[in-house]
């Protein structure tokens, strides 16, 4: 007499598998169509990794649970066919035991019986959701790299156009998106660069957009404006090298009046000005314009008076590069007045922890040149001739999305408007005839 064989698995077996063979030459497997919505479900929850789901049942005791991969599968597949609660799934079941037919679940004759055309051939979809999976990896290593926690911050891959990002919509919300890019002269308005960036990197495009203008035109602008964007350390240590004078908001400006600026670095902050230093939006604490810089001994000095000397130098990614961050740390925090306002934990052990970098000085010079009355009158002149050409495309062309997929088609598309926005600028409108001449 056969004994049953014993389980290997913790989670419970399906009562039919796929490839069994059933009282008809026939399978499980090969009754649901290649082209069938529920395939593509299962073929994307089975590349997850659900051990945290998993690490949520007891792993031992009690009888064998359904796989939450499988349950997930169920209730996916239950909402493509409009069924929204658990009562509703156990009725279709009952009634498929029922029938003992498999038509009534996986056809009724709705369009969305059958995946779209590009998607029904079995390993064509699988080795498209391989490639796709590949990207994503890539995406999240390099998210990893740039100092993002995948985690928290997961990469987003868009299945209409692999090449685009999500962004948010200057409507609201978020959808598959480019950043295109113009730079415009500001004697006649005419756009004289253009180029489509892949997410928000448009920090990373100026200087490479300011030497492509130099070889086509040979020569280098003796001003650019732009918004707060641009002005990060290393785009305004580039600007200072090659000459350029570079009008943008200060990333960090300096407040005047701001408590932490006293005569003696050593001596505690007034106590009626504690609460005007600059706090962090973010932590709730004083900000690091609450601490002061002394170039002289290389250290920081808190709102207390205490000093934050030198603790190291750590390479890390910041503005899509790597950069060393010089790191100063407080050691006479604990037990300090302050210390609700300036850590969040005001008792841990190590203390309050100021960083800097390479590019605080051109930051500092940048600063007072934005603040003089002159560059501020100067810089008002980026709204017209900045927004213009994307307003022109908007309205007159009727440019507000992409037509084509594909980073290289998109550039294309982009760059023909920007030419045909300068011709009806230039008081030449194209043909609509569609011969070509």
């Amino acid at each position: 007499m056969s004994k049953r064989q014993l389980k290997t698995s913790y989670w419970q077996d399906a009562p039919l598998p796929r490839t069994q063979l059933v009282l008809i030459a026939d399978t499980l497997e090969s009754r649901i169509p290649e082209d069938h919505p529920v395939r593509l479900i299962d073929e994307l929850l089975a590349q997850l990794d659900w051990s945290v789901w998993e690490a949520e049942y007891h792993g031992r005791a009690g009888q064998p649970p359904i796989h939450p991969a499988v349950m997930c599968k169920v209730l996916l597949f239950a909402l493509i066919r409009r069924i929204r609660s658990s009562r509703q799934i156990d009725a279709a079941m009952s009634n498929l035991e029922t029938n003992d037919t498999l038509e009534n679940l996986f056809e009724d004759g709705q369009e969305a019986d059958h995946l779209p055309g590009d998607l029904r051939e079995m390993k064509a979809r699988q080795e498209q959701l391989r490639q796709a999976l590949g990207q994503l990896r890539e995406m999240e290593q390099q998210r990893k790299h740039d100092g993002i926690d995948p985690k928290k911050n997961p990469a987003q891959l868009p299945a209409t156009d692999s090449d685009s990002r999500i962004l948010p919509n200057k409507e609201g919300g978020y959808a598959a998106n480019y950043t295109p890019m113009a730079v415009a002269e500001t004697e006649n308005g005419f756009i004289v660069g253009a180029d489509v960036l892949i997410g928000n990197a448009e920090h990373l495009a100026m200087m490479p957009m300011i030497g492509t203008m130099e070889q086509d035109y040979g020569q280098l602008p003796d001003t650019v404006m732009g918004d707060g964007t641009y002005g990060t350390g290393p785009n305004l240590a580039a600007m200072e090298e090659r000459g350029i004078e570079l009008l943008s908001p200060p990333t960090r400006e300096e407040k005047p009046d701001n408590p932490a600026l006293r005569v003696d670095f050593t001596q505690p902050v007034a106590a009626e000005d504690i609460e005007h230093l600059p706090i962090n939006a973010q932590t709730k604490c004083f900000d690091k314009h609450a601490f002061v810089y002394v170039e002289e001994s290389d250290c920081f000095y808190c709102p207390a008076g205490k000093p934050l000397p030198r603790e190291g130098v750590e390479k890390v990614r910041r503005y899509g590069m790597t950069i060393e961050q010089i790191n100063y740390r407080g050691h006479e925090c604990a037990g300090c007045s302050l210390g609700s306002h300036c850590r969040k934990t005001p008792d841990a052990r190590m203390g309050r922890k100021v960083t800097r970098d390479g590019f605080e000085a051109v930051r500092r010079r940048h600063s007072e040149r934005m603040r003089q009355d002159a560059a501020k009158t100067r810089y008002k002149r980026r709204q017209h001739y900045g927004e213009t050409p994307f307003a022109v495309l908007k309205a007159v062309l009727g440019m507000r999305r992409f037509l084509l997929r594909g980073i290289d088609a998109v550039k294309q598309e982009w760059l023909w408007a920007c030419y045909s926005s300068v011709r009806r600028k230039n008081g030449f409108v194209p043909s609509r005839r569609r011969s070509i001449h």
